[in-house]
């Protein structure tokens, strides 16, 4: 593109500006401005080839070239808002040339950005296209709720998208990538065949719907599910049964509400991610805690320095010879295994030690022989009892 051009196209626009921006309002203005839409109109396309030139070969100065013409049409549209409001002379018949200028400069800016769809996600509407188009958006979304195959959908979910799409468009500027995505989406929307609340929610993370607020619905109603299975064991299986399920999402889409943040996909999976990490942690520590009981409590028992199968037969020989009750057999077994320890056993299993007293093997029944030996002649020894017998 030659200078000449870029000082053809420069000094239209700031005729432009010159006749829509006024210092003064006056007689003349009209005529003014209708000749400054003549002008634009008939150098229409020398104006295009100059922005199309760098929409091709430089998406960079394309981009902030554009973003003047978005901000001319913006001085233009405040001038009129100016004009309309202190009711400045001559404002009322000159209506149609302030509507004519910033349409043309609409459709321009439109048919540029069909060259480079890129555009989209980081060019505002002017805000002039805004105004006109914030009423009639605001209407659609209001009427989200009356859509008859949402019937059977939880009207928290539905005012959840409705207060996220109604955020967008209050603020005071709109990406032209923002609009898109909520004409898109609420067009699929009204193709949709009913709906219940599960398939709605599936509907709004294929189309990348990324608001913060279904964002903190989605984690809260998991959580909540996650809450009902106290076992951290099953909590973990929940997330991995929702990562799983996330994983084999197929997106509709590529574009979503905010494209300034994640999909609502992977800020999902970064969550559960996080969640199982921490329930993996807390049960780690529980299992600590358990460990640390067992040890406390292996530490607080009896040793008894003898195998576990001596053992069961030395309880067996108590209760043969009546010195403990035959009653509750397994009361007794079970007293034994919780106060009670061996050299090679902390913990004893009260069943196990029962049954070992049922099947004693010779060698453990000559042993404890010996040591009954030994407890009658320690006796003898130090209570002078071996000249006496019962």
């Amino acid at each position: 593109m030659d200078s000449t051009s870029h000082e053809s196209v420069s000094k239209i626009l700031v005729k432009i500006e010159n006749a829509f921006n006024p210092i003064n309002y006056d007689n003349n203005l009209c005529a003014i401005q209708r000749d400054c839409n003549g002008l634009f109109n008939t150098h229409k396309n020398e104006i295009k080839s100059y922005f199309l030139h760098m929409v091709v070969l430089n998406f960079k100065k394309a981009k902030n070239e554009i973003l003047s013409l978005i901000q001319l049409s913006n001085r233009i549209y405040a001038a009129w808002l100016y004009a309309s409001k202190y009711k400045k002379v001559g404002v009322f018949p000159i209506r149609d040339n302030y509507i004519k200028i910033l349409e043309s400069i609409d459709e321009l800016i439109d048919e540029l950005i069909l060259y480079n769809l890129k555009l989209n996600e980081i060019l505002p509407l002017t805000k002039y296209s805004f105004q006109n188009t914030k009423p009639r958006l605001k209407q659609r979304i209001n009427l989200i709720k009356d859509y008859t195959n949402l019937e059977d959908v939880n009207q928290q979910l539905i005012s959840v998208v409705q207060e996220s799409l109604l955020a967008v468009i209050k603020n005071k500027t709109l990406i032209r990538e923002e609009l898109c995505y909520i004409n898109n989406l609420l067009l699929s929307l009204t193709k949709m065949p009913e709906l219940t609340t599960e398939s709605f929610e599936w509907f709004l993370l294929q189309h990348g719907f990324n608001s913060k607020r279904f964002l903190e619905y989605y984690i809260d109603k998991s959580n909540q599910q996650m809450l009902d299975d106290s076992s951290l064991h099953k909590q973990i299986e929940n997330i991995l049964t929702f990562q799983e399920q996330l994983y084999c999402l197929v997106p509709f889409q590529k574009s979503r509400l905010n494209i300034k943040i994640p999909s609502i996909i992977d800020q999902l999976l970064v969550y559960y991610k996080d969640k199982k990490e921490s329930l993996n942690q807390r049960l780690d520590i529980r299992r600590s805690e358990i460990q640390d009981a067992k040890l406390l409590e292996a530490n607080d028992k009896v040793m008894f320095n003898i195998p576990v199968a001596q053992f069961s037969l030395l309880i067996k020989l108590l209760m043969e010879v009546n010195l403990i009750p035959k009653e509750n057999v397994g009361k007794t077994f079970s007293f034994f295994a919780k106060y009670f320890k061996t050299p090679s056993a902390n913990f004893i299993s009260s069943e196990s030690l029962q049954k070992k007293s049922s099947t004693v093997e010779f060698s453990t029944a000559r042993k404890m022989k010996t040591y009954l030996i030994e407890m009658v002649n320690w006796i003898n020894k130090n209570y002078n009892t071996s000249g006496f017998s019962d």
